[in-house]
């Protein structure tokens, strides 16, 4: 596996990882066991799985989606995978999402006569629920749970608008650091060792932090070298100096 470079480590440090997607088997399965047999230990844990597998892929598509990339080959194929898992994450939640719909409607005090779902307007939990007043309560519970993911999936494009800036930041610190190492010097080999090639020091990463990150010179003791960060972006290199404190 290709080791990270100092810069990688300092970008993934400083902007902080992307959340990782997953996929997506267990779904309509899954309610299906549920629904047969709600009071399984496998089947709660199956039917949480799901749930989070459904919620996980709604947001990550709309964050994918809202999200600007640094390359339009990267940001058309990002989109096509958002797409992907939207569709059998959307698909997968009209059933998941029923038993939450139905427990919100418990909740809020709608009753149930004949497959009809009446409200009853002293129970002050259930005003907001009045327009499903006189509803078939299978089409209300397939409405309400398709408003529930359309919530979790708005809120992923909204994470994502609210990363532009941040993630343009991130890559522009990145190029700088690049050309940070080449202005002083500095070259990272295959072992993940940098070659300060005015002097031939050998260093490795001691210590990688937000504001400083510390080089350890390979066969001396005593002697430090610094980078120094602002806001992710590499401004200063001390060169080998006595080891600060």
């Amino acid at each position: 596996m290709k080791q990270k470079s100092l810069v990688e480590n300092t970008t993934k440090l400083v902007g902080g990882a992307a959340v990782a997607g997953f996929g997506f088997s267990m779904g309509r399965d899954g309610y299906r066991h549920v629904k047969k047999d709600p009071g399984s230990a496998l089947g709660v844990v199956l039917f949480f799985s799901v749930i989070v597998l459904a919620v996980t892929g709604l947001y990550n598509a709309g964050l994918w989606l809202s999200r600007n990339y640094r390359t339009l080959f990267r940001s058309i194929i990002s989109r096509i995978w958002a797409v992907m898992f939207l569709v059998p994450s959307f698909y997968i939640s009209s059933f998941v999402f029923k038993y939450p719909a139905a427990m919100i409607f418990g909740f809020s005090g709608v009753t149930v006569n004949e497959g009809t779902l009446y409200w009853d307007p002293s129970r002050l939990g259930s005003q907001w629920l009045s327009f499903f007043n006189g509803s078939d309560y299978e089409t209300s519970l397939s409405r309400l749970a398709i408003g529930i993911c359309g919530v979790v999936f708005v809120s992923g494009v909204v994470a994502g608008l609210s990363q532009r800036r941040k993630r343009s930041r991130v890559w522009a610190n990145e190029k700088a650091n690049y050309e940070f190492l080449v202005s002083n010097n500095l070259v990272e080999r295959e072992d993940g060792c940098i070659e300060d090639t005015d002097s031939g020091e050998n260093f490795r990463v001691d210590f990688l932090g937000k504001d400083r990150i510390t080089l350890f010179p390979l066969g001396r003791r005593g002697k430090r070298a610094y980078i120094y960060l602002d806001d992710g972006r590499y401004i200063r290199f001390t060169g080998l100096q006595a080891k600060m404190s």
